[in-house]
């Protein structure tokens, strides 16, 4: 009762709401960037909301600028409701006067108490991962028209993804990505900790802020494991592997392109920690490279090859990247197909990174030392030529 709410259910309230909880200011600021690419969910709501907007544009007679509005709004939408079963949502706490995200479970799964079990252990879930790179749950409710909803901390700034894509080569700017991949390393981590495997790492779910914050987003795939690193009963490669259109496959949950073998093989019984640090590497191969371990044309053809674990593709790029070995190495632990040979959790990624950028603060300072250093023996060198000169004047 507190929250500034509004059901949303037709399309006209849809709109209504969406100028209620402020996405027309924000859709006002993304109107000066490129739309983004448009998934078929996007689509579904263009043709819900783009009607409305064009009989307020014929109603107020400024059609170019409820255009760019339109076009802004449905780049806002695509960026903003990415997450499967929730719909996001920006309000205004009145109490405190602070914008706050709400993440409501979709109409179409209102009464599928299966979704709304799974969508409440989401927040609490992440109401116990009380972390700076975790984004924090406030509360839990539900909305006017039954359906559970909850609270959060809005977080403002751009996707890994986006940074990623922005860079004018693979490998740029890694100065500034090395240190962000390791505060992701950090959450995660802090998640392995407590038992909670992620199940769906990407740039796209990776959020940094204008002063470098990050935090790693969407935790609905989430579930808690073993301890890390628990020793499971079947830790041979050779379990049961699912093939699509079997029962296995249905299990699968996460993004191809960053998912570990046993993950795209549906195999539940076996993810643990170790799934999550292949798709660190995945991460970490995209920001070496600038393409994820698998590339294809369609999601069968990439789930097909994670399935498989055919790497060959994203080990020949890594090797040709120009990379630092020791990241490359790393990377490719990440890698392995056998879960037995990658990292054990974030936690040793988070450690090898922090080096790797400690090592290379020793190595920038040392250079500077001996640039430096450099510099005080060519002054030496100078003063002796001319006193050399300068006596070999006196004494001729």
């Amino acid at each position: 009762d507190d929250i500034v709410w509004r059901p949303l259910s037709e399309p006209a309230d849809f709109c209504e709401g969406l100028g209620h909880i402020g996405f027309f200011e924000h859709a006002l600021l993304a109107a000066q960037r490129p739309i983004a690419p448009r998934d078929s969910r996007v689509r579904r709501l263009e043709r819900l909301v783009l009607p409305a907007i064009i009989e307020i544009a014929l109603e107020s007679g400024d059609v170019p600028l409820v255009a760019e509005v339109a076009a802004a709004l449905v780049k806002h939408l695509h960026e903003h409701l990415q997450q499967g079963i929730g719909l996001i949502l920006r309000a205004t706490d009145p109490e405190l006067g602070r914008d706050i995200a709400i993440k409501v479970i979709r109409e179409r799964y209102r009464n599928d108490p299966t979704v709304e079990a799974h969508f409440l252990d989401e927040a609490r879930l992440c109401s116990r991962l009380q972390h700076p790179g975790i984004v924090p749950v406030h509360e839990i409710g539900r909305t006017p028209d039954g359906r559970p909803y909850f609270t959060m901390k809005i977080i403002e700034g751009k996707t890994l993804a986006r940074l990623l894509g922005d860079r004018e080569a693979p490998g740029g700017t890694l100065g500034d990505l090395l240190p962000i991949f390791q505060r992701v390393c950090e959450a995660v981590a802090f998640a392995h900790a407590r038992g909670i495997v992620h199940q769906d790492l990407k740039p796209g779910n990776i959020l940094v802020g204008a002063f470098g914050e990050t935090q790693v987003l969407d935790w609905g795939f989430a579930s808690t494991v073993g301890r890390p690193g628990e020793a499971r009963e079947d830790e041979s490669d050779t379990a049961p592997r699912g093939e699509e259109g079997s029962d296995t496959a249905s299990l699968v949950r996460g993004t191809a392109p960053y998912m570990a073998p046993e993950q795209a093989r549906g195999e539940v019984e076996r993810i643990d920690a170790r799934t999550d640090t292949f798709a660190l590497g995945a991460i970490l191969c995209e920001i070496l490279t600038g393409m994820p371990p698998y590339v294809g044309e369609t999601r069968r053809e990439i789930l097909l090859k994670a399935r498989k674990a055919w790497l060959d593709d994203g080990q020949a790029r890594l090797a040709a990247s120009g990379a630092d070995p020791a990241l490359v190495a790393l990377a490719e632990r990440c890698l392995a197909p056998d879960r037995r040979e990658r990292p054990a959790d974030a936690r040793v990624i988070a450690s090898e990174i922090s080096d790797y950028l400690t090592s290379l603060d020793r190595r920038a300072r040392a250079l500077e030392v001996e640039a430096a250093e450099q510099r005080v023996r060519e002054v030496h060198t100078r003063r002796a030529h001319r006193l050399v000169l300068a006596l070999v004047i006196t004494v001729g």
